[in-house]
């Protein structure tokens, strides 16, 4: 039987990951039936009873007890979590088994590399008995199997090897610190009072709303155009970003970078996925009084840090405000001050036109399915031709900030030269997809099939200092602290940010898997060479309220 570390913290992970390595199989066929049930009920009386096998005094049974609870506990979770995978958006024309098989598979690599060889081994054979649990082994599980004893073993096999140009000079200190607390020092503005409006119920007025929107996201191109038009191909030819140095702030194509120059330094606002949740953003943007240092920015530059706010995208679906709450008010803020927002895109802003109609890349694309039959084909055309206008990452210093993450290795192989590859589609379309994981190098075979696909810390480190970069600050994940650190080591960071969410926060549906989310949002403070990222939770409740947000105000229209 699996032995566990002696350190408690340890060996709660080491347990959790047990748990989820049999429990994958039991889910792999979508059906977590009654007989896998009983059988991981046992096994987690004999994964207690293992861990004080010779104590037979009452304070031992007791222990033995307490621990089986603490299993128990743990696995209702984990049981809710690859449940809940099910749910997830995927690419148009996928299948769900698709990603679950994928994640699953690399979830189980992370743990298999954990544990040391003898319980390598024994993890192994509980395979086989969890498969045959139910009297049956389905083609679902026995595939899995296969698959994944493939994967592990060749999961040492040819790391990072097509990767591995690194940039090593350069690089500025970044620290990672703990919490903090915003709380709004004005608890309203009108730049955001004045957005606060519902779709009509009127068709006249319904199409004034429309038309106004319309003009706010052809100015959005517009400006987004202009910022381009001089600095088409300015990336081609270098490696990293060491070698941009001098050249300011830029857009070329869909690759915004920023260098730091002002001397009283930089602070970054940035927010993670806000999926309709204008409330989130409003209370983010209050919080830090964004709109406040914008405006004594410009009457003392000399006297104030620069403030930006970044927003990693997703900015619809899933909420009740994702078109005419969410991406209203991020576009305004863009229009108004250009110099100070940037507005990347998610992998739910991947619009295109097939036999004349506008569709989403991603399914379930609720907020595209409940607004297609009011919307003008023009208006919905507007949208698409604004999500292709957007940025899809920021370079600000060595950090990236990217919806997702970094391409396959496969289409870094294929595909990558220099900084001016990252305006190549399918790598851009990857990076809009892809997710971390611990693991060091999640192989070729894993991320191939699925538009969403996982890399490991190694090729995350080789890509990124390929760029010249070592810190990426992504979305796209839902986390249910909002907030999580994957990586925090000297030449390697990475960060997921999640601002959705809230347990009674009514942005949302009342059964949305997002009310067990916190959240949250980060401060990027720059000077001197030195950066600080100071993580924050989003106060969306004082934004639920007809005081501070007129959508919830039953006297405005």
């Amino acid at each position: 039987m699996l032995t566990f570390s002696e350190n408690s913290a340890e060996a709660a992970r080491e347990a959790d990951g047990v748990l989820y390595f049999v429990a994958a199989f039991a889910w792999i066929d979508g059906d977590f039936d009654a007989a896998e049930r009983a059988w991981i009920d046992d096994f987690i009386l004999n994964l207690a009873e293992a861990q004080e096998p010779d104590d037979t005094t009452p304070a031992g049974r007791a222990r033995r007890g307490a621990l089986t609870d603490r299993l128990d506990r743990r696995m209702q979770r984990i049981d809710a979590e690859l449940a809940a995978m099910w749910d997830e958006p995927t690419g148009e024309g996928e299948r769900a088994i698709g990603f679950v098989r994928a994640r699953m598979k690399v979830r189980c690599l992370e743990i298999f590399e954990s544990f040391d060889r003898k319980n390598r081994t024994i993890l192994l054979d509980a395979i086989e008995a969890i498969l045959m649990a139910d009297g049956v082994a389905h083609p679902e599980e026995v595939a899995f199997r296969d698959e994944l004893l493939a994967v592990l073993a060749t999961s040492g096999d040819g790391r990072a090897s097509s990767l591995s140009t690194r940039a090593e000079t350069g690089f500025n200190r970044v620290f990672i610190h703990p919490h903090i607390t915003w709380a709004p020092t004005t608890a309203n503005h009108e730049a955001l009072v004045r957005l606060e409006r519902h779709w009509a119920s009127e068709r006249p007025d319904f199409e004034r709303q429309l038309r106004a929107d319309v003009q706010r996201m052809e100015k959005a191109i517009r400006l987004l155009n202009n910022k381009r038009a001089n600095h088409a191909g300015w990336l081609a030819g270098h490696q990293t970003l060491q070698q941009l140095a001098g050249r300011g702030s830029f857009l070329d194509g869909h690759v915004q970078v920023l260098q730091p120059s002002h001397p009283t330094g930089h602070e970054l606002t940035v927010l993670g996925d806000l999926h309709g949740c204008y409330s989130c953003l409003k209370a983010a943007v209050m919080q830090t009084d964004f709109l406040g240092k914008v405006a004594r920015f410009a009457k003392a530059p000399h006297l104030h840090p620069e403030p930006m706010l970044v927003l990693l995208g997703d900015y619809i679906d899933r909420g009740n405000y994702s078109f005419q709450g969410v991406l209203r008010a991020a576009l305004d803020l863009f229009i108004t001050h250009p110099n100070h927002v940037v507005l990347l895109r998610g992998n739910h802003e991947y619009f295109f036109e097939r036999d004349g109609e506008v569709h989403a890349a991603v399914r379930p694309a609720d907020a595209l399915d409940a607004f297609k039959p009011y919307a003008t084909p023009e208006a919905l055309q507007t949208y698409a031709r604004l999500f292709n206008a957007l940025p899809d990452m920021m370079f600000f210093d060595d950090i990236m900030f990217v919806h997702g993450g970094i391409p396959r290795d496969s289409s870094i192989r294929e595909r990558y030269s220099d900084l001016g590859s990252l305006n190549d589609p399918k790598l851009r379309f990857q990076m809009l997809w892809s997710d971390p994981s611990t693991a060091e190098h999640v192989p070729e075979a894993l991320q191939d099939g699925t538009n969403r696909f996982s890399f490991g810390l190694e090729q995350a480190r080789s890509f990124l200092h390929r760029l010249g970069a070592r810190t990426l600050i992504r979305g796209h994940e839902k986390v249910d602290d909002g907030y999580v650190v994957h990586c925090d080591e000297p030449d390697l960071k990475i960060l997921t940010l999640f601002s959705a969410g809230g347990a009674d926060n009514w942005d949302l549906p009342a059964k949305s898997s997002y009310r067990k989310v916190v959240p949250s949002a980060i401060t990027v403070r720059y000077r001197d060479n030195r950066t600080d990222i100071e993580p924050w939770v989003i106060d969306y409740a004082a934004y639920n309220h007809p005081e501070r947000n007129d959508f919830y105000n039953d006297d405005v229209d």
